[in-house]
């Protein structure tokens, strides 16, 4: 008996043989560990400035704002985000997946 005369004597089997290969294909692929990809996490640079006994305003007019300007014109920059605080202040400099941190 050939298999398409088979097939067509009964659809329902068919059916349900592609509806169990599809399920075990599914859950299958579920079941697969990923193994091949890596971690990868943006590159990120921080500066902290440290000016003890000075108020958040003065770390950010005098000190933070100054860092700012010479840095915001990076290579390969993304992000700039700085924070000032009771004596410290603090620039985190993200930048593009790739770029070599020892340059930067």
């Amino acid at each position: 008996m050939n298999l398409t005369a088979a097939s067509l004597k009964n659809p329902t089997a068919v059916v349900v043989a592609i509806l169990l290969a599809a399920l075990f294909g599914a859950i299958s692929l579920l079941k697969l560990p990923v193994q091949l990809t890596p971690e990868i996490s943006q590159p990120m640079i921080t500066v902290t400035t440290n000016w003890r006994a000075a108020a958040p305003e003065e770390v950010e007019a005098e000190i933070i704002e100054r860092q700012e300007d010479v840095l915001k014109g990076l290579q390969g920059l993304v992000n700039l985000e700085s924070t000032s605080s009771q004596g410290n202040g603090n620039i985190t400099l993200r930048y593009r997946t790739g770029v070599n941190l020892e340059r930067a």
